[in-house]
């Protein structure tokens, strides 16, 4: 908070919102600038941003660069390697794990800047437990549960809830990020009930949590394709979330659920983690267009725009060449939705633009919005955010979750909004709607909905159940379940070949048509 401009770079926009709103509170101004938005207030001189939104064109007097361990990312590391390299600032400060240490000082010194180490010991110890908690009936105040899918934490949530007088709070990656930081808030006041969290892995980084525990409820992840165990380094950065400076606790405990995941733990715990031998750099969209130009001829003064994107992409993987301090950041999103949009006439630089728009491309309806966009931005049409929203409050789980694809849809639009201004014209109405959601979601979030798919009344700690004890129902109930299966994959957009999105998409929630926001 110096005299002079300052520039905080965050890897999660709910840590640059914490940011921001700290430093006005305490009479600084600062502006905050995400994907999703900017509120840049007169006379600042500060700014919270994402990492991704860091302008290299302007010179401040102190940046601070978190998370720095995140330049080995596969997926977001060549914004960190952006931000270190083209940061204009008389003084840098990196914060972030020892991993990162050798790569860094290594970049920097080719710079020919100065480097500084100062390393910081954790104040408070963390050890782990002797044995493993084996049952949530265990679970005590001040313990954070962290599972690895969305439906596992609805299945402890309702087994802690059912089993113990605790009521608990979840924080997980498809919620908000206003909603994940009121979650903690409430884990972390003494008086408001709520004793336990359930969260996912988005505990790692960007929320002070009271956390007198961590129990990881697994060690294994599903990557796509079959279980695999999780990152020494991840695991080590989740299990740190207990006992920090700011908690209340003078020892930060971890243990696992099974009593076979707890080596892995102690392993993860005792060893150093593995040195970052390599940073992440991506491509622009004016690399691409020299690329294009030289390769493929392309002209972007032309009026035929049917360009071969996904080639052109493709190609460039395959003839870029890179030391051995680098890597190429995955391009696997760029090119499933460039296949997508394959038959759109965008420009090369809006269709590089739309292919790296934060979609959830594993939901079928977001996907569907995301061609609407694209498709009517294309044809040079007024892009309505058109996601109708029930004013009624949800009755059961799912319907929670289906908030939360609404949400990541608006916020979708409004990221194709701060980049297509002229065409992309609901940016107040997504507004509205997004904070509406929120509204919705957070008061979700204190209420005890049922599930859609009532649960056995006998659940095992690895949250299977028994199967029925009418043979013949279940065979019925197996083979319906593989006929929906079938029926949602077959309805289900496909990447290279991408479905007529509807010319005016609506979300029915179940509720009348002049209830609808």
């Amino acid at each position: 908070r110096a005299f002079g401009g300052g520039v905080y770079l965050s890897p999660l926009r709910l840590l640059a919102l914490e940011v921001a709103e700290d430093t006005n509170a305490k009479g600084v101004y600062c502006s905050l600038v995400t994907g999703q938005e900017r509120h840049e207030l007169p006379f600042a001189w500060h700014t919270a941003r994402t990492v991704e939104m860091l302008d290299v064109s302007q010179s401040y007097d102190v940046a601070v660069l978190d998370e720095i361990q995140m330049i080995g990312d596969a997926g977001r590391g060549h914004a960190w390697t952006r931000a270190l390299l083209g940061l204009q600032a008389r003084e840098v400060h990196l914060c972030g794990g020892m991993e990162a240490e050798p790569l860094v000082r290594s970049l920097i010194e080719q710079t020919g800047d100065d480097f500084e180490l100062r390393e910081y010991e954790r104040l408070t110890p963390l050890e782990v437990e002797k044995q493993a908690l084996e049952s949530y009936d265990h679970v005590m105040p001040g313990d954070a549960v962290v599972a690895f899918s969305v439906k596992r934490i609805d299945e402890i949530r309702a087994q802690i809830e059912a089993r113990t007088s605790y009521k608990c709070t979840m924080v997980y990656g498809h919620l908000p990020s206003e909603t994940r930081a009121t979650q903690a808030k409430r884990f972390n006041s003494p008086d408001s009930g709520f004793d336990i969290l359930i969260a996912s892995d988005a505990i790692g980084m960007g929320l002070n949590l009271n956390i007198r525990r961590v129990i990881l409820d697994t060690v294994t992840k599903w990557n796509g394709l079959k279980d695999v165990k999780i990152d020494r380094s991840h695991i080590k950065q989740i299990a740190g979330r207990a006992g920090r400076r700011s908690s209340n606790f003078p020892v930060g405990l971890a243990t696992t659920l099974q009593p076979r995941d707890l080596p892995y733990l102690r392993e993860c715990l005792s060893n150093d983690v593995q040195p970052l031998v390599a940073a992440g750099i991506t491509a622009t969209t004016d690399h691409i267009e020299v690329f294009a130009k030289e390769r493929f001829g392309y002209d972007p003064d032309a009026p035929d725009r049917s360009i071969d994107f996904v080639k052109i992409i493709a190609n460039f993987m395959q003839s870029s060449r890179l030391k051995n301090r680098f890597f190429l950041t995955n391009f696997d999103q760029m090119i499933v939705l460039g296949m997508y949009l394959q038959d759109l006439p965008l420009s090369l630089e809006d269709r590089f633009t739309f292919c790296i728009a934060p979609v959830k491309m594993r939901n079928p309806l977001a996907m569907k919005f995301f061609y609407y966009y694209a498709k009517m931005h294309a044809e040079g049409r007024p892009v309505r955010v058109s996601v109708r929203l029930s004013r009624t409050l949800p009755k059961y789980r799912e319907d929670v979750t289906a908030i939360c694809y609404n949400h990541s849809i608006i916020e979708c639009y409004l990221w194709l909004a701060q980049r297509f201004r002229k065409t992309f014209i609901d940016m107040r109405i997504a507004q509205q709607k997004k904070e509406f959601c929120v509204s919705v979601i957070n008061q979700s979030m204190t209420m005890k909905l049922p599930s859609k798919q009532k649960l056995p009344s006998k659940q095992k700690e690895t949250g299977r159940g028994k199967s029925s004890a009418n043979p013949r129902k279940a065979s019925r109930q197996a083979h319906l379940a593989k006929d929906q299966r079938q029926r949602r994959k077959a309805a289900q957009p496909s990447a290279a070949q991408p479905s007529a999105a509807p010319h005016r998409p609506i979300i029915h929630a179940g509720a009348p048509r002049r209830n609808n926001l």
